[in-house]
């Protein structure tokens, strides 16, 4: 596999090359939307260590998701830039559910595959919840109005 345009991963090497590129940087949703279609024959003798390497996976796309749009909210509040702040708020999101990739592999045992989803909803929402809360005290401090309307904006897009 050598990059967002390859075919779905169909062995247990080319699911690890899929990790670290998902791991190292954004992808395309067509890219993401493709790994429905990929198989890892013989999973039955490594579905631990398969498993522990997505969770990885899973864990380090959301953290990166995360921290960048915080990053880039930071930067447009500082700056007083609101004219981006929903686009950065979507892209996280979009990000976010990219991150839910696993839910369409068929070889996946159901039950890991609902406890990982279980972690990565509470953990989104989590993220959003701070977000939210920060916003807020932001908003108590300063009264403004674009701040208002960003926080109902992330209501909605959370919700």
């Amino acid at each position: 596999m050598t990059g967002p345009g390859a075919a779905a991963p169909q062995t247990y090497q080319q699911w690890l090359e899929c990790f670290e590129m998902l791991s190292t940087g954004p992808v395309s949703g067509e890219y993401v939307e493709s790994l429905k279609h990929g198989s890892c024959p013989g999973i039955e003798k490594m579905t631990a260590k398969f498993d522990e390497r997505l969770q990885e996976t899973v864990n380090r796309m959301m953290n990166r998701a995360t921290k960048h749009c915080t990053r880039s909210l930071n930067e447009a509040l500082e700056e007083g830039d609101f004219s981006y702040i929903e686009v950065i708020l979507r892209r996280c999101r979009r990000e976010i559910e990219h991150c839910r990739f696993y839910r369409e592999l068929p070889f996946l045992q159901a039950e890991f595959r609902d406890r990982l989803d279980m972690q990565v909803v509470k953990e989104t929402n989590r993220y959003w919840d701070r977000l939210k809360g920060y916003l807020a005290k932001l908003i108590e401090e300063t009264e403004s109005a674009e701040l208002y309307d960003l926080l109902y904006y992330i209501k909605r897009l959370s919700a």
